[in-house]
Parts: C-alpha cells; structure tokens; sequence
C-alpha cells in the first residue's frame, strides 16, 4: 500500500484493530503514510478530529452514495474486501478536491474486522482527464502507439491508447469487464472493416513504407456507426520490428457532410437541368456566364447554345435599375420586365436575382431565376377588362365610369372647370326584346354602342350601365353648351335607322343631362339626378333631352312614394271598381257595364286610372293589379247574374297580360271560380 502513496497526495485512514464493526468512519484515526503528501486543507483543526472534518467536508450530493459504498465493504462476507470509488470534497475555502477512495475491510480474531480508507487527492489527474476529454471532443481524434514485430509469418501489434479513458468516453466504447482499452477499441471495430484494415496495416509494413491511411467504422456503445480515418507514422526498430504512432480521427460528421454535399451537387445538377423554371448567372457587367436549357428554350434559343446569345434578349432594356437595386438590398424578389425572344416577340419575365459577393464584400457575380408570366399577364389583363368593361359592347361598364367620374371631378375642382354627364335611355327597347327575342336586341346594342362613340371626344367615356342605359362622362368642359350640343347628336346618331336581317329599326332615347358642380358635388348625386333627368324626358313620350333642375328631385320623390304605395293598394283593399253603363241607342236601355279600377288612396282620397295606371305599366305592377279586377268584376258580375239582372261586363287588359302564356288558363280559373258565364 505504501508503494501505492509513494509520491501521491495521499492520506490513510485505518480503524483501531479492535474497533467495533459498526463503528463509524468519523471515528478512525488519520496517519499520514507519506510524509510529503500534504493533506487537503480542512482548517484550523485538530489531527484527532481530521477524520471528523474530513467527513464533513464530503460534496453533498456525494454524501449518500458514499456512506453506500462504506456499507458495502463493511458488510461484505470474506476475509478481505476491497472497493474503489470517486467522489468531491469541499476544503474550508470552498475549492472542489476530486478524491479517490480505496476502501478495505479484513476479517479478525474474535469476529472483529479492521477497516480502513486510502484517501487520494486525483484532482489534478481529473484536470488532467477533462483538458484530454475536451481536447478529443474538440478534436474528436486521439493517438495511439504501438510495438510491432513479425511472429509466426504474422505482423503482432501491441497497441497502447494515450488518454484511454477520455478516449473511449469521447468515442462512446464500452469497455467491458477483463478488457484492456485497445481491447475493447478492437472489438467496437465493424467486423466487415477487420479484414480490409489489417490488409492496409500489412501492406504498409511489407512495402517498407513509413506511413499509410486506413479508413474503418466503429460501432459505438448506442450502436451508432463512425467513420474513422487513421493516419500512421512507422518506424523501422530493428530486423521485423518496427514502431508505429497513430492519430485517429472521427470523419462520421465531415463524411455525412460531404455525402450531403455531394448529392446536393447532383440534387442542383438535376435541377439545373430539368427545372421548368430559368436559371442563370451573370457576371458584374451583366454579361451572361450560365444558363440552364429552360431559359435558353423559353426565348427560342437550342437548349445547348451559347448562353452568350442571351445577351440579345435584353439589349433594348435598361437593366441598371436592376442591377443597382442588387447591389444595395443584395437580392430582389418579383422583378417584371420585358424581353425578347430570339424571333423578337416579347415575353413577360418575372426575376428573383441575388448579388454574390465573396469574404472581402467584393461583387463576384449575379445568380437569379426567371419565370414566363406572359400568358398569366395577359390572363389577368383580360380578367382586369372584364371586371370593368361590358362583354357585349366593349364598352367600360358602371364601376369603370364611377372611377372615370370621381378621377374626373377632382381634376375638375383643382381646374375650375365643369363636368357633365349624360344619362342615355333607349326609348322602348324593352318591346324589341320581348316580342322580337333578346338576340335581335343583343345585335342592337352594340350598332348603338358604335354611334356612342362615334360622337364624343376623346377624353369622353361612353359607357353600358346595364340593359339598355348608357351614360356619357363628358370632363374638362369650358362651355355648358358643349353638354347639350353632345346630347343633341347623341340623339340624332340613334335616330338613324338601323338595318340587319331585313329588318329595319328605328330607335329613339331619352337623354338626361347634368353638369358639375351647378346639379351635383359627387359621382353618385349627379348620377342619381341624370337619371331623374331622364325619366323627365321619357315621360314627355321619349325622344327628348332633359336637363336637370331642382323641382324634378320632388317630383321623382312623390313618383318613389306613389309606387311604393302602389304595391301595398292591392294587398290593403285600397283598388275599387266602377262600372260604366253601355246603353242600347235603339230601346235606351242599360245592357252592360265597363269595369274601371280606381284607388282609394289613403291619404290623397279617389285617383283616376291616369294618374296610376302609366306607373303600374312602367312598374310591373300592372300585372297583379289586372288580375285583381278581372277576379273582382267577374265576382261581381256573377251576383248580377243569380240577381235577376242579365248584363254584359266588359273590361280593360294590359298589353303585358297578352304576352304571358299562361294568361288563357288565368281567364279560364276565375271565370270558374266566380261561377259567371262567360
């Protein structure tokens, strides 16, 4: 044991011969086996209760498992036991001490067992074995020597590991029990790399040669494999005899990398090539040093051409702005240009494009993609027009002329100048459609949509507000008589008669006219007033210009009011019917009655047919209201009937009703229902 402390900073603690077995550890007594190993510092105490300081200096953490340890010694059967373990100490300062305890305990006369503790300071071999451990993982390599010499036709290596626990624990090794550290190397070596290393080792040795690489994996305790790479100095020591030193070096991560890399390459090569998409490098002065096939193909070019010739593409576009916004912002997303194909048709292009620059900030070259976004341009501008102008005439449509119309006024206000519009009605072109068909209507309404334009300036917009309505944005206008003067050819243009599959129409409209800001400040309230104006003139029997005045803004109110009361007369009992006698000239007698609807109105007391029925035909209404009277007067003309008084009842039917199909069978219901004989 003495040979174990000589020159170690070690401390003996030996329980009296004759101790109980279960005395404590604290009552041993310390010696000092060897007089130059210092104790470990535990203050101002004396030698007797060393012992007692030591044990409480133990880490707490450590305490439990090492009075565990203690215990396991002790009680263990045999006439000697002997057990090493580790644990931390904390001297009176609070400096951490690594301790190395070899624990004995011995069997005794008389059922008595001497115990004892050989205590040794190891932190400088722990610091020794961290500064190795971090070395090797920063490294992740460690060396080894060896002693080789022939045996038997056969080369023996006598291997021996520097750091061998760092090493093993660096490379996760098990060692297993009985095994030596280049033993348990060995066995974590893939069986499969056995051969083919031992082949590189004797290669080496009987071609003379003073050093060789050998490439092999390890399977590691978790069963992870690791690519190793070995280098090997040799040194020729006498006849078949030789040394050798080693550095091992764990490739698994640069291996991994450069598979990674590697197929990477080929991933980036097979893009190159087969991506849809255009790719392309450029040099600083923005000549072309690479191009993939699909960029050379998407401008007409042979997928193997020079990309040189793609110079031709861009040589009447100014790519500065480009290239200068790469510079600064060092990449740029989503920029839209146009090029050239090689036949000089244009295409769209849409370029993601980055700047590479090298260590030093320096510019090396421009890398970038390119996408034909020409067909989807032109998607989204067909999209763009149809979302604004209408599908049958070309013309822009009602969102269309409220930008128009807004964009219009606000120049207007900054120029002092007025604006006019013009709200256009085909006069009954609503009969052309029903009695003639909506296709013939469809031919119409593009002839009128040319003569629209055919009229106006340039800076006027003519557009289709929907069926047969048309409006006129008439801007910038100096003189208020320009509106009329436009109104007055609007008319005459329609009025020329229109010929197609032999037929021959005469169309006529009713215009109504607005100026800015004299009828209105804003789009919607000049609208809103142009379209009053034109009513105005339809009521006049169409084929009329109507400008806008104050009193048609109550009138138009009292007609809103008088429909909506209109709607709600036949539901609420408010229609009447009154019979007007048909007299016989020859015997002066009463021999029918003409059924005349009138509407007693709530507030405004008996109207006559005038003054509803034009309101009810523009409406719709007239039809629930024609209805009403027939069921009435025939209800009423049937009492007549079962009365006794024989009378003819005649009445009024709207042209509208003639054009329903079903109008017959309506008759043929409420003369049944009423049970009056037709």
């Amino acid at each position: 044991m003495e040979q174990a402390l000589d020159g170690a900073e070690s401390l003996l603690f030996v329980a009296d011969a004759f101790g109980e077995t279960d005395a404590p550890w604290e009552s041993l007594r310390p010696l000092q086996t060897t007089p130059s190993a210092p104790r470990i510092a535990l203050g101002e105490i004396s030698p007797e209760r060393y012992a007692e300081a030591w044990e409480a200096a133990i880490h707490p953490d450590d305490r439990e498992r090492v009075q565990a340890r203690r215990r396991e010694v002790s009680t263990a059967p045999g006439f000697r036991r002997t057990l090493r373990h580790e644990y931390r100490l904390l001297d009176h300062l609070g400096a951490l001490h690594w301790v190395q305890e070899d624990l004995f305990a011995e069997a005794l006369p008389e059922g008595r067992r001497r115990r004892g503790a050989l205590c040794t300071d190891i932190s400088a071999k722990k610091r020794t074995d961290d500064a190795l451990r971090h070395t090797l993982v920063a490294s992740r390599c460690f060396v080894w020597h060896a002693d080789i010499a022939l045996r038997g036709g056969e080369y023996r290596w006598s291997h021996h590991m520097t750091a061998p626990d760092p090493a093993l624990e660096c490379f996760q090794v098990e060692q297993m029990a009985g095994e030596s550290y280049a033993e348990s190397w060995n066995r974590a070596i893939e069986p499969l790399d056995i051969g083919a290393l031992q082949a590189t080792r004797d290669a080496a040795l009987h071609s003379d040669r003073t050093a060789f690489t050998a490439n092999y994996r390890i399977r590691d305790r978790r069963g992870i494999a690791r690519q190793l790479q070995e280098e090997v100095r040799l040194l020729r020591t006498g006849d078949n005899a030789w040394s050798a030193v080693g550095v091992v070096t764990d490739q698994t991560v640069q291996q991994k990398a450069l598979s990674e890399l590697r197929a990477s390459r080929e991933e980036y090569q097979a893009l190159f090539e087969h991506v849809p998409i255009g790719i392309y490098r450029l040099a600083p002065d923005g000549t072309f040093l690479m191009a993939n096939p699909a960029l050379l193909l998407m401008l007409g070019f042979d997928a193997d051409a020079d990309p040189q010739v793609l110079s031709q593409c861009v040589a009447e576009l100014d790519r500065k702005p480009l290239f200068q916004r790469l510079q600064r912002e060092s990449s740029s997303h989503g920029w839209e240009s146009a090029w050239q194909r090689k036949d000089g048709s244009p295409i769209v292009v849409r370029e993601n494009a980055k700047a590479v620059v090298n260590s030093d900030g320096q510019l090396v070259c421009f890398e970038g993609t390119l996408e034909d976004i020409t067909e989807r341009r032109r998607a989204a501008e067909r999209m763009e027009w149809q979302a604004t102008h209408d599908a049958l005439t070309g013309l822009p449509n009602r969102t269309f002329f409220l930008e128009s119309l807004q964009d219009a006024l606000a120049h207007a206000a900054e120029k002092d100048r007025q604006v006019g519009v013009l709200f256009v009605d085909l006069d009954k072109f609503k009969q052309i459609n029903d009695l003639l068909g909506h296709g013939v209507g469809d031919k119409l309404l593009p002839v009128i949509a040319d003569r629209l334009r055919s009229v106006v300036r340039e800076s006027d917009v003519v557009a289709r507000m929907g069926g047969d309505e048309f409006t006129l944005l008439l801007p910038d206008l100096k003189d208020p008589l320009a509106a009329r003067r436009l109104a007055v050819a609007v008319r005459n243009a329609i009025a020329e008669p229109i010929e197609f599959d032999d037929r021959k129409f005469d169309i006529t409209v009713s215009v109504g006219a607005v100026l800015y800001p004299r009828d209105g400040a804003d789009a919607e309230t000049l609208l809103r007033h142009a379209d009053i104006a034109m009513y105005r003139a339809k009521s006049h029997g169409g084929d009329d210009i109507s400008f806008f005045a104050a009193s048609m803004h109550e009138e138009m109110r009292e007609r809103v009011t008088l429909e909506a009361d209109l709607r709600r007369a036949v539901s609420n009992g408010e229609l009447v019917l009154h019979y007007q006698p048909q007299v016989s000239i020859a015997s002066h007698r009463v021999v029918g009655v003409e059924a005349l609807v009138r509407w007693n109105h709530p507030e405004r007391g008996l109207l006559p047919p005038g003054q509803f029925i034009p309101l009810a035909e523009e409406t719709g209404l007239i039809m629930p209201l024609s209805e009403w009277v027939l069921r009435e007067a025939c209800r009423q003309g049937s009492e007549w009937l079962a009365s006794g008084v024989p009378l003819r009842l005649s009445g009024n039917m709207s042209p509208k009703q003639l054009m329903q199909s079903d109008y017959p069978g309506l008759v043929e219901s409420v003369l049944r229902d009423s049970m009056f004989d037709p």
